[in-house]
């Protein structure tokens, strides 16, 4: 397969949240489509990982929390040649995370990044890690070759970090109908 049709996707956990249902869906799709895909992750445990399919999980490490820990695993990832010409990301801090571990890999990767929700709500209500997370997004966005918003709102928030983020902001809807929806609707509930 040519290096143009394999893409690395970060999912850090598996065990919770609505972003890492829509990674799994999009490596799953890519995957059914003829893509090498790989699923980075920390913690390689949880419900969510037996939904793969045709995709390969690769561990760079076992805790998910190790901030810098987890920054320097990336940048190894990311300097290996046979590391993904593409990797996406997602969440606000591990898209920071992303950007600043290809910046230390000094890799030729391409990086897209996505945010799924809103994050101003909870700077403005005093979340101080929310407001240290923004700050970062400020700069290190600035780095992605591509900033997905799943929504106009969530767009327009990304874009308010600056004019070399909003130059690079596209918006594009989560994916709805997939295999495991089709599954789902298939299948019978034991309630």
């Amino acid at each position: 397969m040519t290096a143009s049709r394999q893409a690395d996707i970060l999912i850090p956990v598996f065990f919770r949240g609505g972003a890492q249902t829509v990674f799994i869906s999009i490596a799953n799709g890519l995957a059914e489509r003829g893509h090498r895909v790989r699923a980075l992750t920390f913690d390689a445990n949880g419900p969510k990982v037996g939904v793969l399919r045709g995709v390969e999980l690769v561990a760079l490490g076992k805790n998910p929390y190790a901030r810098i820990g987890n920054v320097l695993r990336l940048a190894r990832w990311l300097r290996r040649p046979d590391a993904a010409p593409v990797v996406l990301g997602g969440m606000f801090s591990w898209n920071v995370k992303l950007l600043i571990a290809r910046a230390l890999s000094r890799a030729q990767r391409r990086v897209v990044i996505s945010d799924h929700n809103h994050l101003l709500p909870r700077v403005q209500a005093g979340d101080r890690r929310a407001a240290f997370v923004r700050t970062m997004m400020r700069v290190a966005y600035s780095w992605a070759d591509a900033i997905v918003a799943v929504s106009d709102g969530v767009a327009a928030e990304t874009r308010a970090l600056g004019p070399r983020v909003a130059e690079r902001v596209v918006t594009i809807h989560n994916p709805v109908v997939d295999g495991l929806l089709i599954e789902k609707i298939g299948g019978s509930e034991p309630h």
